[in-house]
């Protein structure tokens, strides 16, 4: 095979496989972010599926400054120890955020820890992060 041939082709698979590519097909999404222990997933709001969750550099870095800024160590203990007391609905244990995230599916396969989850989500952006409420869980159950 020729090489101009070859390039061709490498170029032609990451504009539609990678994500980051600007041919991948980035959507919005909003539901809730469990991370735990193990367990860093996300449930879309009205769904069943619960997706594991891979964060760009650039989503990393907002989640961070979003802990950062919110003394996250104490309101993590009370925000958990709060929802602790709300009815399970299925959803994982682990901190939970409501939010709203610009991201990218990847197809069925096996992905996060032991390959539990059927899906990933690549979130390059969160549009809003925020500790969810009762009517939030409610929201999205």
């Amino acid at each position: 095979m020729n090489k101009p041939y070859l390039n061709f082709l490498i170029w032609l698979a990451s504009a539609f496989l990678i994500p980051g590519n600007a041919a991948a097909e980035w959507k919005t999404y909003e539901g809730i972010y469990i991370r735990g222990f193990e367990n860093h997933s996300f449930r879309e709001c009205g769904k069943d599926d619960a997706w594991w969750v891979d964060l760009t550099s650039e989503a990393s870095a907002q989640f961070k400054s979003f802990l950062d800024s919110n003394d996250s160590e104490e309101m993590l203990r009370t925000e958990t120890d709060e929802l602790s007391k709300l009815p399970a609905n299925g959803w994982s244990v682990g901190d939970r955020f409501f939010v709203h995230v610009e991201g990218f599916l990847h197809s069925k396969g096996e992905y996060g820890h032991m390959g539990l989850w059927n899906r990933q989500l690549t979130i390059r952006q969160f549009n809003s992060l925020r500790f969810p409420t009762e009517s939030d869980l409610a929201q999205c159950d």
